[in-house]
């Protein structure tokens, strides 16, 4: 083994966490290498002054009934903007087929005007075809209008759990 990958292993030494065949190994490499040697001492004895100065530090009594409320309040808040969700999501749902149905209206309407508008220049007079043509404008506006007014009124808001 090298000294690098000594060094990095180091940590899981010290916690006890590495496997019986890389803790051999880094073992044997530590009887041979003093440099390696000194760098665990070091890293054990800065592991060992700094669990002294977490136990130093004193612990709020409340800590722990503050920590399980901020849980429960947690998972209180995601169970209800799980079941937003699902309400938005449903609505979203029946208004995308509403806004469907909407613009289908409003393209056909405008698509019938504008065929009227087309047969009574052909066969009545301009200005009963200019009439025709304003109303038409005026409704494919209004239409246009409404569905901007939708789209722009309507937010959503994701929530990720």
């Amino acid at each position: 083994m090298e000294c690098l990958q000594c060094i990095e292993h180091l940590p899981e030494l010290l916690d006890g966490e590495l496997d019986a065949n890389k803790y051999r190994k880094i073992e044997d490499h530590l009887h041979r290498c003093p440099d390696c040697r000194q760098v665990r001492d070091e890293l054990a004895a800065l592991s060992k002054e700094i669990n002294q100065s977490i136990a130093s530090i004193p612990v709020p009594t409340n800590l722990s009934m503050r920590i399980l409320s901020a849980i429960e309040k947690e998972q209180y808040n995601t169970a209800k903007d799980i079941w937003l969700t699902s309400i938005l999501l449903a609505i979203l749902h029946v208004f995308s087929r509403t806004f469907s149905s909407v613009f289908h209206l409003v393209y056909a309407t405008g698509s019938a005007f504008w065929r009227s508008l087309m047969t009574i220049v052909t066969l009545v007079s301009p200005w009963a075809a200019v009439t025709v043509g304003v109303l038409s404008l005026v409704l494919m506006i209004t239409g246009l209008y409404i569905v901007k007014t939708l789209l722009t009124k309507f937010e959503v808001n994701e929530v990720i759990p």
